[in-house]
């Protein structure tokens, strides 16, 4: 029997006396995609579209839910930002995402001939999947853990987990955190530049 994630294993079904075991599931190993592989592949993307949506998925960490609910009225060209809504728990969570300046533009393209209540992705999970797998050889959410494993990685910002995980919407410091298992290497580099 599964409920919230975990198992529950039952040890003998006949008495009802018996207790009950939780077997939590071991956490699935994280895949991520190389920065410049993901460039690579951007780059062989003949496609604006399909390039589009996979530069936003690479460039911003969110999840597919997101990404396609994305209303051109969710961006803010001026001040560089998009406000990105999530059901968790069922309720809406919001949270403030900032684009870079390469996403900005390509969005504001993609956006030009929209009206503010469009979706500037009007897909579906299905397609966005079919679309990481034919590019990538992956599914989406391959890229969010990318970005994240490459935002730790590069930034030298000494709040880079807490921002990290604003920017990822976790709500538990514990989720992001999974990812320094990844970069254990650039710990210690970074262990090493501190004088002490």
């Amino acid at each position: 029997m599964e409920s919230n994630n975990q198992i529950i294993e039952i040890l003998d079904n006949t008495n009802i006396t018996n207790p009950i075991r939780i077997v939590r599931p071991k956490k699935e190993k994280i895949h991520y995609i190389e920065w410049d592989v993901i460039k690579d592949g951007l780059n062989q993307i003949d496609k604006p579209s399909a390039k589009i949506l996979i530069t936003t998925l690479a460039y911003t960490g969110l999840r597919v839910s997101e990404i396609i609910n994305i209303k051109k009225e969710d961006i803010n060209f001026k001040d560089g930002y998009m406000e990105v809504m999530h059901l968790k728990s069922r309720k809406f969570l919001r949270r403030i995402i900032p684009i870079r300046d390469e996403l900005k533009n390509l969005l504001f393209f993609t956006s030009s001939n929209l009206n503010a209540k469009d979706k500037l992705f009007p897909y579906t999970r299905q397609y966005v999947f079919q679309l990481t797998r034919k590019f990538f050889v992956t599914h989406p959410h391959t890229f969010r853990h990318s970005f994240a494993v490459h935002f730790l990685r590069t930034s030298k910002n000494p709040m880079a987990l807490q921002i990290l995980m604003n920017l990822l919407g976790h709500s538990n410091i514990n989720t992001t955190m999974e990812y320094l298992k990844i970069v254990p290497s650039d710990i210690k580099k970074a262990l090493d530049e501190i004088e002490m």
